[in-house]
């Protein structure tokens, strides 16, 4: 089991991937951030993203989601520096033919 001070700044893992849908997109933004740009595609096309985006709890459940899967397990035992989290690019749908 991985503690926080087992973590080295920079360390890469990789666990996978997760396609994100638009249709995951809009079924959690209608339940938990209903802003146009996550649930109504024409209202997004106006935003300023362009487009559908994941809300950003999503897109940290699916990182968590991810976490889970990696090789040596870690302890969760909160979310430390949450504060300083950010997205600094809009988590937009993938068709399953893109990477």
């Amino acid at each position: 089991m991985l503690y926080f001070e087992d973590f080295e700044v920079g360390r890469k893992v990789r666990v996978g991937k997760y396609l994100v849908t638009r249709e995951e997109i809009i079924e959690f933004g209608r339940r938990w951030d209903q802003a146009p740009y996550h649930i109504d595609e024409e209202a997004a096309k106006r935003s300023v993203f362009g487009g559908l985006i994941a809300p950003g709890p999503f897109v940290m459940a699916i990182q968590t989601w991810l976490l889970h899967k990696q090789p040596e397990p870690a302890a969760a035992l909160g979310r430390i520096a949450s504060d300083d989290l950010r997205f600094p690019e809009p988590g937009a749908p993938r068709r399953p033919d893109l990477s």
